[in-house]
């Protein structure tokens, strides 16, 4: 697929502009939380900062909408374990989303940020790489045994430790942009923790 800069692409005047962004962005722009979407606080703007087009609002989110979250996410796993294998399917499947959705992403990446459409389609491909390599890597959390011959009270003795979640972490990540920011707070943390939305 050719790729054109997003500033090549725009339409010409305001109507055909709005039309345009609607018809690709759409923004989602609730906040997910409590098992579901929430977009009571639709109050933050997002606007192309190359012509200043508004593309959709988003919630401005609070702590204690986080707090809720941890609460939700810390109640649900009182309930039912989240073993390994069922967080690296997460994350697989996740994977598979994104590419399914490569072609949104990208165009609400280049439209938000000024990013060509080529930089915006890498960016999603590199947050599906990460998304992907965080689910391999996840088989890796095993552990290792140490030998402690090499001090007197030590000898003849072995130690070891295995990695086990820890428990609920939230992470704010302040952009869309780069995608890969979001990756990394949700995949590299099950790599030892425990994260579900």
């Amino acid at each position: 697929m050719p790729t054109t800069p997003v500033a090549e692409a725009r339409p010409k005047n305001t109507e055909e502009t709005a039309f345009k962004r609607t018809q690709f962005a759409n923004l989602p722009g609730g906040a997910f939380f409590e098992g579901k979407w929430h977009s009571a606080d639709m109050t933050l703007e997002v606007r192309d900062p190359e012509d200043g087009v508004l593309l959709g609002r988003v919630c401005s989110s609070t702590s204690q909408d986080v707090e809720r979250a941890i609460a939700h996410i810390h109640r649900q796993l009182q309930w039912e374990d989240w073993p390994l294998r069922d967080r690296r399917e997460a994350l697989e499947k996740a994977v598979v989303l994104l590419g399914e959705q490569a072609e949104r992403f990208a165009n609400i990446i280049a439209a938000e940020s000024s990013k060509t459409i080529g930089e915006a389609e890498r960016e999603v491909r590199r947050c599906a790489e990460t998304l992907r390599l965080s689910a391999a890597a996840s088989g890796e959390l095993l552990g290792e045994t140490l030998g402690f011959e090499d001090s007197m009270a030590g000898a003849g003795k072995i130690g070891w430790y295995s990695r086990k979640p820890v428990g609920i972490v939230a992470a704010i990540t302040p952009f869309n942009d780069p995608l890969n920011l979001v990756a990394h707070k949700l995949a590299l943390p099950d790599r030892g923790q425990r994260r579900r939305p």
